[in-house]
């Protein structure tokens, strides 16, 4: 018997799962919500950060800590922008802060490019 393949499971049904135990609160609207996680593991996009993105784990959700914000801080805001349009080009299916850290302006407004773009912290 062939195996079966799972897609993944979308950023809404993620949502709805996991939004009380991991205490998830959706921070740019419901646009990324159909996407689709396609790997189960976490992606901590430090690297991706700098701009190197070769072995960037698109498929993943994406998570920010405290070192990710705090470099992030430390970039001016047009880097910024930079940066989170390249990873939304990337199609990433959400991103997800953690520590009570807030959206920079670049993810609560998120350019047309990344519309599709979800952003939830704990």
């Amino acid at each position: 018997m062939p195996a079966v393949v799972h897609p993944g499971i979308t950023v809404a049904r993620f949502l709805d799962t996991y939004r009380e135990k991991l205490k998830l609160e959706l921070l740019t609207g419901e646009p990324g919500l159909p996407r689709l996680i396609k790997e189960g593991s976490i992606n901590r996009p430090s690297l991706a950060l700098t701009g190197f993105f070769r072995y960037f784990a698109h498929k993943r959700i994406q998570v920010f800590g405290a070192a990710e914000m705090t470099y992030f801080k430390t970039l001016p805001a047009a880097r910024q922008a930079e940066i989170m349009g390249a990873m939304a080009d990337r199609h990433i299916p959400c991103l997800v802060l953690t520590r009570n850290y807030h959206p920079r302006p670049p993810c609560s407004r998120s350019p047309p490019r990344a519309t599709s773009r979800s952003c939830a912290r704990p």
